[in-house]
């Protein structure tokens, strides 16, 4: 079979080439055509020439830099909706057809074989577009009954039709953006916030000694501490969500010339963005496509970026939109940079949760021990019995990769050099590797780490009991000073608060006792 490892399961064209065993295996090449001349490319992929030239001339960090799948899939939400729209302005039905159903095998992952281009390619992702097209119209050809590469829908003129790589590259890549967002980041990450909220209810009872610059302070609810952390991921959450609008706006407007005037409004949108307030109506919603080669629009027809994001929100069930200026939607990637920003503070919370925890659970016997975490699997190869902090550690070293990610995603989106921003494979990259990434993360900490979380209470209420900080209540009954030369003499002498203050005198042994009780240590009285 032509393509045994994915047609023939899904193929419904009962003459399709695909389903003829007596072409397979005739030819391990094919001949395809661009406007620099023919190019072999191998008989069993859907790619074509410029793909193929792709291929040779960026052979950058291999496989496991090829461009994010999350992109190519929604590349294909993209193109199909693209195709649905151009219907209205003149493509031909049976083809545009035909170029959806490709489309929505690539949004799918049925065609994930056919896009080996790496991360490292043209700024503006053009090689990645084509790619896209190209196995779309070799797809598309091949369901209405012709073979590949002999160009029955050409992938400029047909799958490309109004468009540029220029508006389709961004407008995929906040495409891409949002549903990972929605589909993954964010529901993993309220996973995570719900069940620190379980275990601030199931800890509120336990009053612990509190630390600050490392070393005692007073007393706290254990609850109170998983309450903070809870609050920290929820405010994430808010963080993200309040990117969305601008990345869910398209880029197209009616073609017209550049001018000097048009420069300046992207000037002017720069300058507007960072001067308001940001708000959840105005971030990630905002799409490039019909801004074309420029953001003029030029050979995208009129109507066609509402139309267009208005088929994607239907298509997603998101609230796309277009942009409405199309200038900056080319020339900048602010909206990408502050997702980016959002997915580091959310890095900064999980980094110091993560830590928090293997401290407070360090041990077993000779560390803080307030908290007992699950022996998931052993933890040495040479100490028997060894059980490490493994999902904190991971956990961390993600966030130092999402903390990395933001540095080169806030460069790219800096070089933003007049009419467009070619650093847009690379912002694509970190972005969504950062959201994919803290997604996971989240849910192997919530499931590996927080579910199974205890505490030690022993271990708590003899910190507790031992702690010197005990004398802050003190500060209101005999005064700083006194306090102070208290919890000085009982660490000296290596004796309790109260032995020592009732040896200087300051007070009573019942003034003491009642001064001094860490359940009424908790609040403001």
């Amino acid at each position: 079979m032509l393509f045994s490892f994915t047609m023939h399961s899904y193929c419904n064209q009962p003459l399709c080439v695909c389903c003829s065993p007596r072409i397979a295996g005739l030819l391990k090449w094919r001949e395809e055509k661009d406007t620099m001349g023919a190019i072999k490319v191998p008989y069993d992929r859907y790619w074509g020439a410029q793909t193929q030239r792709s291929l040779q001339n960026f052979e950058i960090g291999g496989h496991q830099h090829r461009m994010p799948e999350q992109l190519i899939r929604a590349y294909g939400v993209l193109k199909k909706c693209c195709a649905k729209v151009n219907m209205e302005y003149g493509l031909d039905t049976t083809r545009a057809k035909a170029i959806m159903q490709a489309a929505q095998e690539i949004a799918e992952g049925r065609l994930d074989d056919h896009f080996p281009l790496v991360v490292w390619q043209t700024g503006s992702g053009t090689q990645t577009n084509m790619n896209v097209n190209e196995v779309i119209a070799n797809r598309a050809a091949e369901i209405l009954g012709h073979l590949p590469g002999v160009g029955f829908i050409h992938p400029n003129d047909d799958v490309n039709m109004g468009q540029s790589s220029n508006d389709s590259f961004p407008t995929a890549m906040h495409v891409a953006a949002m549903l990972e967002a929605h589909s993954k980041l964010v529901p993993k990450l309220r996973g995570l916030q719900k069940v620190l909220e379980e275990k601030s209810k199931e800890f509120w009872n336990i009053v612990k000694i509190g630390r600050t610059h490392t070393m005692d302070a007073v007393p706290l609810r254990l609850g109170d501490v998983f309450s903070g952390y809870a609050t920290q991921v929820q405010y994430g959450i808010e963080r993200i969500e309040a990117t969305y609008d601008r990345l869910l706006q398209v880029i197209s407007s009616p073609a017209r010339q550049i001018s000097l005037s048009a420069c300046f409004s992207v000037v002017i949108c720069y300058i507007w963005s960072g001067l308001i307030e940001v708000s959840p109506i105005d971030l990630l919603q905002q799409l490039a496509q019909g801004g074309t080669a420029v953001g003029s629009g030029l050979n995208s027809k009129k109507g066609f970026d509402v139309k267009l994001a208005a088929e994607l929100a239907k298509e997603t069930g998101l609230q796309f939109k277009t942009a409405p200026n199309k200038f900056e939607a080319l020339a900048a990637n602010d909206a990408y940079v502050f997702t980016s920003g959002a997915l580091n503070t959310v890095a900064a919370s999980l980094f110091k949760i993560a830590n928090d925890i293997r401290l407070l659970g360090s041990g077993p016997r000779c560390g803080l021990g307030e908290l007992e975490l699950p022996s998931n699997e052993p933890g040495s190869s040479i100490m028997p019995g060894k059980v490490n902090p493994t999902q904190c550690e991971a956990m961390a070293m993600v966030c130092c990769q999402v903390m990395g990610n933001h540095v080169a995603v806030t460069f790219g989106g800096a070089q933003g050099h007049f009419e467009l921003n070619v650093y847009k494979p690379l912002l694509a990259n970190g972005l969504l590797m950062s959201m994919r990434l803290l997604g996971d993360a989240s849910e192997s900490f919530r499931k590996n780490c927080m579910v199974g979380l205890k505490a030690n209470e022993a271990k708590i209420s003899e910190y507790l009991e031992r702690s010197l900080m005990l004398v802050t209540a003190l500060n209101p009954v005999i005064g700083y000073d006194k306090a102070a030369a208290v919890a000085k003499k009982a660490h000296k002498e290596q004796t309790t608060l109260k032995a020592a203050a009732l040896e200087l005198g300051y007070l009573t042994e019942e003034q003491f006792d009642d001064a001094v009780d860490p359940l009424e240590m908790l609040g403001p009285k």
